[in-house]
């Protein structure tokens, strides 16, 4: 799967930051799920069709390469696991301070802050399901309990149990 940035127009850019204002704004109505449900349908359309659209210009290059592509399929289907970078490094053929140096300049972030991120998702998807918290950070890779419970409250500002 490649993924491509979108560089949209202000007009475009300022009519889906409209949508998202207006769900942001409907709090207090009675209809407000209802209303905000439509707004998101609408907005994803919008996005689906710029990107059906989008052709990248020629002077760009598509900022994800083949391997970080494989470094974050690598993550999705490891999180449960044990990762280090050395591991991830090996897997793609790289070496670990170029990984890491081109995983934080194109994603914005660390390969450890990702890998968190991702267990953490994960894990509130299973809480949402009726799984125990601490089978979910298990689960998802975590190693005790205290660092999962410490990466969610980041992540969400909440407890864990309280999902």
């Amino acid at each position: 799967m490649a993924f491509t940035w979108m560089r949209l127009e202000p007009s475009i850019r300022n009519e889906l930051s409209q949508i998202v204002f207006q769900m942001t704004a409907r709090e207090e109505e009675t209809y407000s799920r209802a209303r905000n449900n439509i707004s998101l349908l609408s907005f994803l359309v919008k996005l689906n069709r710029l990107y059906a659209n989008y052709k990248m210009p020629a002077n760009e290059k598509d900022p994800f390469s083949p391997h970080l592509i494989r470094v974050i399929d690598y993550v999705v289907n490891n999180f449960e696991k044990p990762i280090t970078l050395d591991e991830i490094a090996a897997q793609c053929y790289l070496s670990k301070y170029h990984l890491a140096h081109e995983f934080k300049r194109t994603m914005g972030m660390t390969v450890y802050q990702y890998v968190t991120t991702r267990r953490v998702c994960r894990a509130r998807q299973m809480l949402l399901t009726g799984v125990k918290p601490g089978k979910a950070a298990k689960l998802c890779g975590f190693s005790d309990y205290s660092a999962f419970y410490r990466a969610f409250m980041k992540e969400y500002g909440r407890s864990p149990r309280a999902v």
